[in-house]
């Protein structure tokens, strides 16, 4: 994963990485993820939308 990921503070961690309350959110995050690392927005624009 991206170095810039560890930046986001608002995604739930334990200690073996992030932590989601439906598996459709781990879905969703991995979507956001992929799109991220093949250069469609940066996480800035992500998390401004």
């Amino acid at each position: 994963m991206s170095a810039d990921l560890d930046a986001l503070p608002a995604i739930p961690r334990d200690a073996e990485g992030p932590v989601f309350r439906a598996p459709w959110e781990a879905q969703a995050f991995g979507m956001a993820v992929m799109l991220h690392e093949r250069g469609h927005f940066t996480w800035k624009e992500w998390a401004e939308r």
